[in-house]
């Protein structure tokens, strides 16, 4: 089974046109437009949104949310094509897989099922991105029932996703230590 036989992409969408704002013979102002946009944007935001500016102009509030969102979304396939690589290399499992939004949300359905938001890191946070869908995807594909998924190959105990030293990955935690990242779980040599 290819990967992307296991779960669904939804339709690619753009900042739609019509919530730009004409533009005018002068100049915007991208720290007037910013602080229009969004009023208290840290440095993160504000670079997220400098590159938005850059490439669509000064849109509409509503269609910067649009864009945000987005890019969440975008964010949330890339991260549960990793996280699916390591359950098809560690595993029998086959969820069908969805992402979406649902109200403003990211929504990652599994096998029909999903809690809404499944993902609320940001466009650029893609660690944290990849350790959130990670705990997302195991808790929704382990359910109450067991067996755990992933363990841990030495100590046969449930594996933690975790942020290490700017890294996500599968964590050992009752010993304290790593046993791969996140995407590599299984992984021969």
């Amino acid at each position: 089974m290819r990967l992307q036989d296991s779960w669904r992409v939804r339709p690619r969408r753009t900042v739609e046109s019509q919530n730009r704002r004409p533009m005018t013979g002068r100049p915007v102002d991208f720290e007037r437009w910013c602080t229009e946009v969004a009023l208290d944007a840290g440095p993160e935001l504000k670079g997220w949104l400098r590159e938005l500016f850059e490439r669509e102009g000064p849109v509409s509030k509503e269609a910067a949310g649009s864009a945000y969102l987005l890019a969440q979304i975008d964010l949330a396939e890339r991260c549960v094509s990793v996280v699916l690589r390591d359950l098809h290399r560690t595993s029998g499992k086959r969820p069908d897989v969805a992402v979406d939004d649902l109200e403003e949300r990211v929504r990652i359905t599994v096998d029909g099922g999903c809690q809404t938001p499944s993902m609320m890191a940001a466009p650029w946070d893609q660690t944290d991105a990849l350790v959130e869908v990670a705990d997302y995807l195991q808790g929704e594909v382990m359910g109450n029932e067991g067996p755990a998924w992933p363990v841990c190959p030495t100590h046969d105990l449930g594996l933690h996703p975790l942020v290490v030293a700017d890294r996500a990955v599968w964590w050992c935690e009752p010993t304290s230590h790593e046993v791969a990242e996140i995407g590599t779980l299984g992984r021969t040599s």
